[in-house]
């Protein structure tokens, strides 16, 4: 025999589900939702489908917490927004949103065009490396992230994007000197010389 507050209950039970709608709007799954249960059914038939531990489930986040890391990791080493800034005779390219900048220990140089040697390296917080041959000369400098860079010239309307990278291409008509500037969004790089434009960006995008 059921006591006072277990009839109560039951009472209440009922007069919830006859307040329960007997029509329900049609509901439609996404396509990705589709795939994947088309997916699970398969696997079931075919025997494929295996319950996961608690050990498995932890390696699973883990790998996917080291996979986010790394993506962000990529995701740093892009370029940094940056500002030309025109002046009558001269330009400057400034980073933008610096927070901090590191002092320049090395530069690893890749590729420098055949007959060209080093002539000297110079700088204690940034470094400069200056190569010639001949007439030729190629200078390669890299600065802290919110280092100031400027070139006697107005002209560097000419961009190149590479990885994610813009290679601000400039061209100094009186002395007949081109290069490129870019940042790796740690440092600020440039490579110019009386060499041509091609072999200029190749040390370029061999400079780190």
């Amino acid at each position: 025999m059921m006591s006072n507050l277990e009839t109560a209950l039951r009472i209440n039970l009922f007069e919830e589900m006859e307040n329960l709608p007997t029509e329900f709007e049609e509901y439609e799954h996404t396509e990705s939702y589709n795939k994947s249960i088309t997916r699970l059914f398969d696997k079931m038939r075919g025997g494929k489908l295996h319950r996961f531990t608690k050990k498995t489930a932890v390696v699973i986040l883990v790998a996917a917490i080291l996979f986010a890391l790394l993506i962000t990791g990529f995701a740093a080493v892009r370029t940094r927004n940056f500002t030309i800034i025109p002046f009558s005779d001269h330009f400057e390219y400034r980073v933008n949103n610096i927070k901090g900048s590191k002092n320049v220990k090395e530069i690893s140089i890749g590729y420098i065009p055949e007959g060209f040697e080093l002539e000297f390296v110079s700088g204690k917080t940034f470094k400069h490396y200056r190569y010639s041959n001949g007439d030729q000369h190629i200078n390669i400098e890299k600065d802290g992230i919110n280092s100031v860079v400027g070139y006697d010239t107005d002209v560097y309307d000419e961009n190149v994007e590479i990885n994610g990278v813009t290679y601000v291409y400039i061209y100094v008509q009186q002395y007949d000197i081109g290069g490129f500037l870019w940042n790796d969004g740690e440092y600020v790089y440039s490579v110019d010389g009386n060499i041509p434009k091609e072999e200029l960006l190749k040390i370029a995008l061999q400079t780190k």
